[in-house]
């Protein structure tokens, strides 16, 4: 709630009443530190900055928008201003000089009561928000960088904010509300529009990395009220193969912090990158049941385990012909949230779980240790490799293959909503077009084809296969 909310109606009016509007320019400082003079403010319009400029480079504390009251602790205590607070765009503010203001409140014992009381509730606020900041880890000095980057990206968060600040508003006053709902998606959609527009045009990569971080920063308190973009930005689950990140991306399900939190939670699973999770790891599934031999147990290897989606897909099918499952992955946390959610288990299939360092497997340095398989499936570990490591693992796997195996892989194509992904949410990717993994899944000598992933689709899931001639000797290289 803003300071004005903790007010009744009468008592905010005569307050309104009495203050005395202001405007500022871009860059203009409302705040000046060491100074005396204990005017309060109240923001009307834009985003202020809370500057400490003693540092070179100089450090923006925290951002604040309409609501918002600064000035209040030189107003109570008449002690000098204790940081530099200036416009980050144009802004308009009220202003209540503080002579004026202490003669209103003094006059009037009913006004003063609520007036304090006010400025205590919105005080107890905002340390409660750093609070739950702190131990979220979120809260984090953004140092500047006078670029015309950061610029767009701070317009950009004002544009946002305000749309979701007014909304988050009306959700405090009538929950469930449609039109406040709607404010959230609007403000969503402006945000994937402009953003992504904005970000490719930045070419490079190190540039637009650093504008999308400056941009998050700033819609980081409403971001993280949804669980995708807690799970994304928080430090403790910076890492995108979080497996708590991959499970609520594939189950689909809006989570987040209140109303205002579930619907942003909603947008981002609706996007095509997610959903594009979801369909690969269908048509995986399928692809890899398909050449299942029906006369024997099969013999599968599964490389990255993710949220163990996939695994939970074979396991059950499996069952009735048998097999034998080796699954790699580089996370000793991964396995284990994979081997707890793995609620059906045939006693026909044996699952292996096995830890590895994919360095030393991917530059063929290590044995891979796996041979005569009927099918290996590599999901999603080729979004986080370059094309000459990817290649390189695509060998090893092709390798491993017994004569007639099959090579599944998942991957992601480009999408127009990538650089949300990438830059905002801190969850960068390799993307490739079908076209160009089949190509290297063909220039190991398999047979490729693409089973998801043609130019025209609209959602970016893509799944090759990669089967070896029965009569086609082993791809060149090392041994699997």
């Amino acid at each position: 709630m803003t300071f004005l909310d903790h007010l009744p109606d009468a008592p905010r009016e005569r307050l309104l009443a009495a203050a005395r509007p202001a405007r500022l320019r871009e860059g203009e400082l409302l705040l000046r530190r060491g100074e005396r003079g204990g005017d309060v403010f109240l923001v009307d319009e834009g985003r202020f900055e809370v500057v400490d400029r003693r540092q070179q480079p100089e450090v923006v504390l925290s951002v604040v928008g309409p609501g918002a009251v600064l000035g209040e602790m030189s107003f109570l205590d008449e002690s000098p201003r204790s940081v530099d607070v200036r416009a980050a765009g144009a802004g308009a503010v009220r202003r209540w000089e503080h002579a004026a203001l202490r003669a209103l409140l003094d006059a009037d014992a009913e006004l003063a009561a609520h007036f304090y009381r006010a400025l205590a509730e919105t005080t107890a606020e905002r340390l409660r928000e750093l609070n739950v900041g702190a131990a979220r880890g979120t809260i984090a000095p953004r140092v500047a960088v006078d670029t015309a980057e950061d610029t767009l990206a701070r317009r950009l968060a004002a544009r946002v904010l305000s749309k979701w600040h007014d909304a988050d508003t009306a959700f405090r006053r009538s929950p469930g509300s449609l039109e406040a709902s709607e404010g959230v998606r609007a403000g969503f959609a402006l945000l994937l529009q402009e953003t992504c527009s904005w970000l490719r045009t930045i070419g490079d990569p190190e540039r637009a990395a650093a504008a999308g971080a400056a941009l998050a920063r700033d819609l980081r308190p409403y971001l993280v009220r949804a669980a995708l973009a807690q799970l994304s930005l928080d430090p403790a689950a910076r890492r995108s193969g979080d497996p708590r990140l991959a499970a609520h991306a594939l189950l689909g399900q809006a989570q987040g912090e209140g109303e205002m939190g579930t619907i942003i939670d909603s947008c981002l699973l609706s996007l095509p990158t997610i959903r594009a999770l979801r369909r690969r790891t269908d048509r995986a599934a399928r692809a890899t049941l398909t050449e299942v031999p029906a006369d024997r147990p099969a013999r599968i290897a599964l490389l990255n385990a993710g949220a163990g989606a996939l695994l939970a897909r074979l396991v059950a099918p499996l069952g009735r012909s048998g097999a034998v499952i080796d699954v790699l992955d580089g996370s000793r946390e991964v396995l284990a949230f994979v081997d707890a959610g793995l609620v059906v288990r045939p006693p026909s299939v044996a699952v292996r779980l096995r830890l590895v360092d994919w360095a030393p497997l991917v530059l063929d340095r290590a044995p891979l240790g796996l041979e005569d398989l009927d099918l290996c499936v590599i999901d999603g570990l080729l979004d986080y490799l370059p094309d000459r490591l990817a290649a390189a693992l695509i060998g090893r796997a092709a390798r491993a293959l017994a004569p007639g195996g099959r090579l599944v892989l998942t991957a992601l194509a480009p999408s127009p909503d990538a650089p949300l992904f990438d830059h905002l949410l801190d969850w960068p990717t390799v993307r490739r077009p079908a076209r160009d993994l089949r190509a290297l899944v063909e220039a190991m000598g398999l047979v490729g084809a693409v089973v998801a992933g043609r130019e025209d689709d609209p959602e970016p899931a893509v799944v090759v296969t990669g089967t070896r001639r029965a009569t086609a000797p082993a791809p060149p290289g090392a041994a699997g």
